[in-house]
């Protein structure tokens, strides 16, 4: 029999649900049947936190942080604005620096929430013995790729939640998923 390819995308409400599913893997299915049933994960967004959270054994964290941490501080009501005015400014024909605009999210939060307050162990997601496998896009290239969480947990989770690039002197890559959701280019 085949290994399976487990797919967890991002998104609101899918970064919800998905909390839930790895949640319930994890009291169902003991990591090490788990790992050996698995090809390879493949994240998006808020996907990479629920997979980050199963294979650091605190499937818990992801649920909690939806619930109890995002509640407040996460949405930046600025950044939401000032993206709305952007795109409607692009549907006019106006050419904007893609670097120039805020996160509609509050992603340097949200990473102190990650790993300082709920203190997920990036050390266990980096020893994953099966790749994870996250979807990012590059603005420079406008083109799909998909990098190893495990080689930077925190740099690669902080690309991935990214609606625009987060600091213009690290790169150009963020959330893959927001574009393809399903990528069955890369699957097959």
């Amino acid at each position: 029999m085949g290994k399976i390819i487990w797919y967890f995308g991002g998104g609101n409400m899918r970064s919800v649900y998905g909390a839930g599913i790895v949640k319930g893997i994890s009291k169902r299915m003991p990591l090490p049947e788990l790992f050996k049933s698995t090809r390879e994960f493949i994240v998006g967004s808020g996907g990479a936190i629920n997979v980050a959270g199963l294979v650091a054994e605190q499937a818990e964290i992801p649920g909690e942080i939806c619930i109890s941490d995002l509640q407040s501080e996460f949405v930046s009501y600025s950044g939401a604005m000032s993206r709305i005015l952007r795109g409607f400014g692009r549907k006019i024909g106006l050419k904007l620096e893609v670097n120039s605009a805020p996160n509609c999210v509050e992603i340097d939060y949200l990473m102190d929430v990650l790993w300082n307050k709920r203190k997920l162990v990036h050390g266990r997601v980096k020893h994953c013995p099966v790749p994870i496998m996250i979807k990012l896009f590059d603005v420079k290239t406008m083109g799909l790729i998909h990098k190893d969480l495990r080689e930077d947990p925190q740099e690669r989770i902080k690309q991935g939640v990214s609606i625009i690039p987060y600091y213009t002197s690290k790169g150009t890559l963020v959330d893959g998923d927001a574009l393809v959701p399903l990528d069955l280019d890369y699957i097959s």
